[in-house]
């Protein structure tokens, strides 16, 4: 195989899995709630109720406060990753882009912080 046509298959292998691993996550989080939702549907029909334990279930899936706390620190910790690994490679030219990169992950994880401090105030004032 030649190096040109190596160097294509590698990037577009990381793209297709990384799409895959998405696609995956979509899919069974949805598979996942069609059957809860199946589930509740037939104890509606067989009992005209609906069971608690399938109600908590429902329930579960509410985002917290706290979701945001740990998805912001998250992003923060793989901007610090990707910052720090553009400082230790030694490459002069891989050190702006590397940081620029870094930067997309460092403001979605500021903005997930941002969200879970006015949630943490306003659960306080009520």
């Amino acid at each position: 195989m030649e190096i040109e046509s190596l160097a294509l298959i590698i990037p577009v292998a990381l793209f297709v899995c990384v799409t895959l691993i998405i696609f995956a996550h979509f899919y069974f989080k949805h598979r996942g709630r069609q059957l809860v939702l199946q589930a509740l549907q037939s104890s509606l029909d067989k009992t005209g109720s609906a069971d608690q334990n399938l109600m908590d279930a429902l329930a579960i899936d509410k985002p917290s406060p706290a979701a945001d706390l740990r998805k912001g620190s998250l992003f923060l910790a793989i901007a610090i990753a990707i910052g720090l690994f553009a400082l230790f490679i030694g490459e002069a030219d891989a050190l702006g882009p590397l940081l620029g990169i870094a930067a997309f992950p460092a403001l979605i994880g500021l903005t997930y912080l941002v969200f879970y401090r006015i949630s943490f105030r306003k659960s306080q004032a009520t």
